[in-house]
C-alpha cells in the first residue's frame, strides 16, 4: 500500500472518530498535529461534510492547534423559502 493511501486512511479515521456520532448542535474536537496540518483536516471534514451532508461549524483554536467542530442543520439553498411561498 502507498503511503499517501496510508496517510489517506489515517486521516480519515482520525476525522471520523471525532465527528461520526455528533447530533446537531454536539461539538467535537479534531487535533491538529504536524502528521495532520489545519489544512488538510479541513479540506477532509468538507468533502466529509458534503459527502455525507453532515455540516459542521469548525473553529480553530491556535494556542492548542484543535479544530472546534459543532454539528449544525444542513443549510437551505438560497430561494427555496421564496419559492415555497410563491407557489402557496
Amino acid at each position: 500500500m502507498s503511503e499517501e493511501k496510508k496517510h489517506l486512511e489515517a486521516l480519515s479515521m482520525h476525522v471520523h472518530l471525532a465527528v461520526r456520532k455528533l447530533k446537531i448542535g454536539d461539538a467535537g474536537i479534531i487535533v491538529c498535529n504536524r502528521e495532520f496540518p489545519l489544512d488538510e483536516v479541513r479540506e477532509y471534514l468538507f468533502g466529509y461534510a458534503s459527502h455525507k451532508r453532515k455540516w459542521f461549524k469548525p473553529k480553530h483554536d491556535p494556542v492548542t492547534n484543535v479544530l472546534h467542530v459543532v454539528r449544525v442543520e444542513v443549510p437551505k439553498a438560497p430561494g427555496t423559502e421564496r419559492d415555497a411561498e410563491e407557489v402557496e
